[in-house]
């Protein structure tokens, strides 16, 4: 069955806040985030624009959200932001292409495996919220290659620029990825 997708503006502000969100924290810990990916020159190791991205975006999304009752928690070693009053808990992960997709029909995946503790949260999430008959309510179910793969509710948010702080509009290149950088003379000055 496919997801409810969330897309007109009232209905996403209002699921948000029902789960003491705003759109605006949202966006504002992925643009941190960005920003810091965005800093990162071809002298880092290979991995450190992903790790940089998650590291800096889970950062934000606690300090952003401190003030309104939620705190940082890195139980086992998985890094959440977490509101004990709502009973709820986010992780920064990567999606694939299908994220962000306001169609229905499209299943976005998390991009990579995740570990057993990952996939102990999740089938927490909907053993608990079963319980009150709130199944309908959380991503509910791990593919079978690892992947975070169903969800019962969506909210994508619109699309956010890669590089959005250093002015680009292209992902930041893969390692090992050719790159072609255009070089012209610079023209003589007049006097």
């Amino acid at each position: 069955m496919p997801a409810s997708v969330l897309v007109e503006p009232q209905e996403v502000a209002d699921r948000l806040s029902e789960l003491g969100l705003t759109e605006e924290v949202l966006r504002n810990a992925i643009i941190t985030g960005d920003m810091a990916r965005a800093a990162c020159t071809d002298n880092d190791p290979p991995l450190f624009r992903g790790v940089t991205f998650w590291g800096r975006t889970t950062r934000a999304l606690r300090e952003l959200l401190a003030p309104l009752g939620w705190a940082k928690d890195d139980t086992a070693g998985f890094a959440t932001v977490r509101n004990n009053e709502r009973g709820i808990a986010i992780v920064v992960v990567s999606g694939d292409m299908g994220t962000g997709s306001a169609d229905a029909t499209v299943t976005p995946k998390s991009k990579f495996r995740k570990g057993t503790i990952t996939i102990a949260a999740v089938d927490n999430n909907a053993a608990q919220l079963d319980l009150f008959d709130m199944v309908n309510e959380t991503p509910s179910s791990v593919s079978d290659d690892g992947r975070m793969s169903e969800w019962a509710k969506r909210i994508p948010l619109a699309p956010i620029p890669y590089g959005r702080a250093g002015g680009s509009s292209t992902p930041p290149p893969v390692a090992g990825e050719e790159l072609d950088v255009p070089v012209a003379r610079k023209p003589p000055e007049e006097k």
